[in-house]
């Protein structure tokens, strides 16, 4: 293989009454939807310019979408029931390909930059794990060069003290890891007006 850097971006399918449910409660499920759409495409922005590394967007389920961009390499479906298990899974049948340095990000925080995702790479050489923590107590950005399935095993999903499980596994287990600075992910109405999405 030539190229063994991989970005995996976590996407929902562009369906309405399956995104961001939580904002929808107070919006609507159509307004939801244009707000995770908007989020997508940046998100899918900032892969642009990367260099010197593949591209593989893993749906919810199957999509036959082509238009969110003409850039990707792969479309992968997510498999498995809870989101620790779709992204243990996505991991393991990367390193499985022959990746060395995978980094997953998710596809709703608007302060992710092309150079948080360079910075992850750059550190993958020097760090067995690079994280990126959210202000919400989870994380924007997973980066491994060596497969630990428990990170993804009992962990608390969606749980403000998700950050603070996965830095206590690294500690305890003496895994070298480095810290990107924390970024805003938007999950409520709230979240959406302060970054100009409503």
């Amino acid at each position: 293989m030539n190229n063994q850097n991989l970005l995996i971006v976590f996407a929902k399918n562009l369906e309405i009454g399956s995104v961001k449910t939580r904002i929808a409660k107070t919006t609507g499920n159509e307004v939801a939807l244009k707000i995770y759409n908007s989020l997508l495409r940046y998100t899918l922005e900032q892969c642009k310019p990367l260099r010197n590394c593949s591209l593989h967007i893993y749906y919810t389920n199957y999509t036959a979408h082509t238009d969110e961009s003409d850039f990707m390499k792969k479309k992968m479906v997510q498999q498995g029931h809870s989101l620790g298990e779709r992204m243990k899974n996505a991991f393991e049948k990367s390193f499985q390909r022959g990746f060395k340095k995978i980094v997953l990000i998710g596809s709703d925080c608007p302060e992710i930059k092309t150079q948080h995702i360079e910075k992850a790479f750059h550190f993958l050489a020097t760090h067995q794990t690079v994280v990126g923590p959210a202000t919400d107590g989870g994380y924007y950005l997973l980066g491994l060069n060596t497969f630990y399935p428990e990170l993804f095993t009992n962990m608390p999903w969606s749980n403000h003290s998700l950050m603070q499980k996965t830095e206590q596994f690294l500690v305890e287990k003496k895994i070298p890891f480095f810290l990107l600075e924390e970024l805003s992910d938007v999950d409520t109405e709230e979240d959406a007006k302060r970054f100009n999405l409503l």
